[in-house]
């Protein structure tokens, strides 16, 4: 089952980035650094 995430970024929490992901392969929080 995929579902849709958000990545928000720490700095200025500007919703920078959307993807799917599967909730059953990756079970635990996501975490990416990323740049805005």
């Amino acid at each position: 089952m995929r579902t849709q995430a958000v990545l928000v970024c720490q700095e200025c929490k500007e919703e920078n980035y959307h993807f799917t992901r599967n909730k059953k392969v990756q079970l635990e929080r996501m975490e990416i650094t990323k740049y805005c």
